[in-house]
């Protein structure tokens, strides 16, 4: 109850400042990482759970998976870096429960470092390789004091076991590490097995990424963004196809392509729809209010909003996206590539709007109305300083 009471609470006085001011920040996300170990069979190891960039939190809940059939987890310390922890009763629990919740703070907890370790004993008889400690939460498990749900990303680590892995290559589902006097190490580029692998900061190959822009390339390949399939082996990135001759680039500028040259294009469109403005600069135009020219006879000439992402701030009045209304609050109707003299049509909410000889909607006018399309009878109306007919 009284979360749900604070969601309330919060989302009202939300509410009441938001017409006063807006706020834009970028946050880099609360981070959890369990550590990578290297030790023997019939050994007592501790995996160290590290949390960094903390905004602030009184509850978090994080789960932690590993083969039983070889690791047994015998103890568990908490780090004292946020709220008395309130773990599962049972160490025999696969996945263990690890979880902190203070309902009564009047403040965040802010620590940062080891925010608890987790000691495993090793079976006598366990196989040699890479064992995973796998972190995984579900949606809402962190909130700070005001119950506002805290974005976190988990970083799972590992236990590997044996000797012949005190140096050299690593590999288990799909992992790749690479181990200096058994320990894991930042490596950079590496080739393994005649493919080449990006080992970051994580100790771990990249996966599953694209346009990943790599700097430690031990002069095996260049500088540059690259991307990696599921299994870690990287190539040069060449962008992503989000239209026809239109890609974002690998540095994330949005560019529309002539063959292999980035050109000057005015207005495209997305294979979504959605549309962007190409100008002189050969990438497409973002965050800011623009007046568009180049138009492609997609949209009016005009000043438009385009936001972040560079997609053109279009309001279109019908699901076929023929009714287009503009930046100067201008509506007109654009078939076969141009605006044309419609005559009535009608928008999605079921309104009527008269395109005239101008090729645009009158507008704050009564004027007698005489190309009908056979929606509304030929008659004379008040028009709205909004475009919309007045039929009664």
């Amino acid at each position: 109850m009284k979360k749900a009471i604070k969601h309330i609470c919060t989302f009202l006085a939300l509410a009441i400042i938001s017409g006063a001011f807006t706020v834009a920040f970028a946050v880099t996300p609360l981070t959890i990482t369990a550590s990578n170990v290297v030790t023997s069979a019939g050994e007592t190891v501790d995996i160290t759970l590290t949390m960094a960039n903390n905004p602030g939190v009184v509850s978090l809940l994080i789960s932690v998976g590993y083969d039983n059939s070889v690791l047994t987890l015998t103890n568990v310390t908490d780090g004292g870096i946020i709220c008395k922890a309130n773990n599962a009763p049972t160490l025999t629990a696969n996945p263990y429960k690890l979880a902190w919740e203070d309902d009564t703070a009047l403040d965040d907890y802010t620590g940062n470092g080891t925010l608890t370790t987790l000691t495993f004993t090793v079976a006598n008889n366990a196989p040699d390789g890479v064992y995973p400690i796998t972190l995984t939460s579900n949606p809402g498990d962190a909130y700070n004091v005001d119950i506002i749900d805290v974005d976190f990303t988990l970083v799972s680590g590992s236990i590997t076991i044996g000797a012949e892995s005190e140096n050299g290559f690593v590999a288990s589902d799909g992992v790749l590490q690479y181990l200096i006097n058994g320990e894991p190490t930042y490596a950079g580029v590496v080739e393994y097995e005649g493919n080449y692998y990006y080992i970051n900061s994580t100790r771990e190959s990249v996966r599953n990424r694209t346009g990943y822009y790599v700097t430690k390339t031990n002069d095996i390949v260049p500088v540059g963004y690259y991307d990696f399939d599921a299994n870690g082996v990287m190539t040069p990135s060449t962008g992503t196809e989000i239209g026809t001759n239109l890609k974002v680039d690998p540095d994330g500028e949005i560019r529309y392509y002539d063959g292999e040259a980035a050109v000057y294009q005015g207005v495209v469109a997305d294979s979504e729809g959605n549309l962007y403005y190409v100008n002189s600069t050969k990438k497409a135009v973002k965050d800011t209010t623009y007046f568009i020219t180049k138009t492609n006879d997609l949209i009016p000439t005009g000043s438009y909003v385009i936001g972040a992402d560079g997609k053109i701030n279009v309001e279109y009045l019908d699901a076929a996206k023929k009714l287009v209304k503009d930046s100067n609050g201008d509506i007109v109707y654009f078939d076969e590539g141009a605006a044309q003299y419609a005559g009535v049509v009608q928008a999605a909410d079921g309104s009527y709007y008269y395109i005239n000889s101008t090729k645009k909607a009158v507008r704050n006018a009564t004027y007698f109305v005489t190309k009908t399309n056979g929606l509304i009878p030929a008659a004379e109306y008040t028009i709205g300083a909004d475009g919309k007919i007045e039929l009664n």
